[in-house]
Order: structure tokens, then sequence, then C-alpha cells
């Protein structure tokens, strides 16, 4: 992305909105060509861009003219409403908010796996970017998908999925349990704090599926190149950043450990940690700021048509690289 081009991140304060700053800042795009967006409550606040400070301001129709790109890291309901103002405006408008995935006008980005999808010409401006679960097993599972017939999922998510308010949750139940009290819960359906909970977004459809085991499903179907099916099941879990997941993949062939480890070697996106009996394998603990999806635990088994992995990953990190390279590969369409 040229480093002089007018950007806008809209939820700036917020985690992914930090996020995006942090990677722009990274990529030396200049501060004085960013915008930093959030609601009238952060209008004044500083946040940080790399060694420098950005100034908030208030989001309005206005606050897109002149923007070449607009990064949308708010909740689904703002987004409804600021994507079509930033895209009436001219922008780029790349969106990481998940309002637009059932929008059949709305690309779905997973630029490093499948840039094809936004090369060829679709209806306006919007673009989201895939659920950061489903784009972490595509990394895992790209360079064997042929191979691939069905998958099954459990991801392990943390707080800061629905933002600084499941932060702030997870943060406040713990000092009330430690102190002696309890609280009620607020964002999630239960007490999130020395608890797991087997419902990860809001509702469950008529197959049982949570929001969000939904949505990762359909970003695979529709992100796989090949006739996979997909089960994805998810547990909200009191961490606060970095997801787990441990995949376990149908093969239509038979293979071995070594084969698997040499096909996950050769996505550079991909860092293998899998010496098990050295204590060595993917933590939620060691993924922060790295872009790279950690995979390890690396099992054949039934035969050699099952294969068994773990994965861990940055997910408010891992959805900014992924929001910035979306970009990258809008900003050379017309």
């Amino acid at each position: 992305m040229d480093q002089n081009l007018e950007v806008a991140v809209v939820g700036a304060t917020g985690v992914v909105g930090r996020e995006i700053l942090g990677a722009l800042a990274d990529r030396d795009h200049a501060p004085e060509h960013v915008t930093a967006l959030a609601s009238d409550r952060s209008e004044g606040e500083e946040v940080a861009y790399g060694e420098e400070t950005l100034q908030v301001e208030k989001t309005s129709p206005d606050s897109f003219r002149g923007m070449k790109v607009v990064f949308l890291a708010v909740p689904p309901e703002a987004a409804r409403t600021l994507a079509p103002a930033a895209q009436a405006a001219g922008a780029w408008v790349v969106d990481v908010s998940q309002a637009f995935a059932n929008d059949a006008t709305v690309p779905t980005a997973a630029p490093s796996l499948r840039g094809d999808l936004l090369d060829a010409p679709f209806k306006g401006r919007i673009v989201r970017v895939a659920a950061p679960v489903a784009d972490a097993v595509l990394e895992a599972l790209w360079p064997l998908r042929d191979q691939i017939d069905r998958v099954e999922l459990t991801a392990l998510v943390a707080s800061s999925s629905v933002g600084q308010r499941g932060i702030a949750e997870l943060e406040q139940q713990t000092a009330h349990l430690l102190s002696g009290r309890d609280q009620e819960p607020g964002h999630f359906p239960h007490r999130l704090a020395f608890n797991a909970i087997p419902q990860v977004g809001p509702g469950f459809d008529d197959a049982g599926r949570s929001a969000d085991e939904a949505l990762w499903e359909a970003d695979l179907q529709r992100l796989w190149r090949g006739t996979a099916s997909f089960l994805a099941t998810g547990l909200q879990v009191p961490l606060f950043y970095g997801h787990l997941v441990t995949v376990t993949a149908g093969l239509r062939a038979p293979t071995t450990v070594e084969t698997v480890r040499q096909a996950l070697g050769s996505n550079p996106r991909l860092k293998l940690l899998d010496e098990p009996k050295e204590r060595i394998y993917p933590m939620p603990m060691l993924v922060t700021h790295d872009a790279s999806v950690h995979v390890g635990r690396v099992r054949v088994t039934a035969g050699g048509r099952a294969l068994n992995l773990v994965l861990a990953f940055d997910n408010t990190g891992c959805t900014a690289q992924a929001a910035l390279d979306t970009a990258d590969r809008l900003l050379g369409k017309p």
C-alpha cells in the first residue's frame, strides 16, 4: 500500500482497531495520512501509532471524504451504517465486523490463499475479512487440501473475540471471584471467569450451531477449493488473547506424519512447533504479536486416513494483517 494514501481506521480505540493501526505503523504508513475514528465517547483521546500518537476523531459520514481505504473494526450494527457511507465517498471498505457475512454481494477475503476472489469483478466497494478461526484453519490445511474430504474443528476462543468489552468482563469477573464475590454475566451468556462456555456468538440455528460456528463453516465452504465438508464447535474460554483450535481432517488416501510436516513447511505463514516430548507445541501465550499460525501435535490416525493438528494464533493480530493484505489487493483494482 502506498504510504501516502489516505486511510481511516474506524474503531481505533478498540482491540482490533489498535492492531490495525499498529500494523500500518509497522509498514511505515505516514501518520499524517492515517485518520483514527471512533464514537463520540472517544473523541479527543490519543492512540499509539508507532512512536507517535494520533488524536481520535468522531466518526461521521463526512469523515470518509478523500479516503482511499476505510477499515471498519466496529460492532456489526455500526458497520452496516458506516460501510455504505464510506463506499459512497469512493473508498474501499475493509470490514472485520462480520456485518456482511450473509450478504452475497460482499466478497469474503482470505488474501494469502484466495486472492483470486478479489480479482474477479464484484458489485460495490465493500469486502469482509474472513473470520479468524476459518482463516487459520485454511492456512494450516491449504497445503493438503487436495487430499482432504472432511474437516472437524473445535475452537477455544478468547474473550477478545468480542473486543474490549469481552476483555473487561473477564477482568472484572476474575477480580470479583478472587475477592469472594460473584458477578452477573454481561456480554457472554454465562460467567466466563474460571469457566468454559460451549457457545460462541449469539443464539443457535435450527441445526444446533452457534452463530460463530455457522460463520466458520460458511467461510470455510466459501474459500475451500474442493468438496470437503466442515463441522465446527466453539467454546468461549477465559483467555484474553489468542485462540487454540484442534483440527481433525479425513483424508482420501493414507499419508504419514513426515509427509504432513513437509506439506506444512511449504506455507511460510505457518510456524511448526511439533516436539511434544520436549513440551514444544502451539499455545496462545506464544502467539502475541505474531502474524503466523502456530501448528503442532501432528498426528496421523485411522491407518493414515485421518490427520490431527493443534493450532494457535493471535486472533486480533491475524485479523489486522488480513485486513491490510486485503487492502493491498483491492488497491490493484480499478
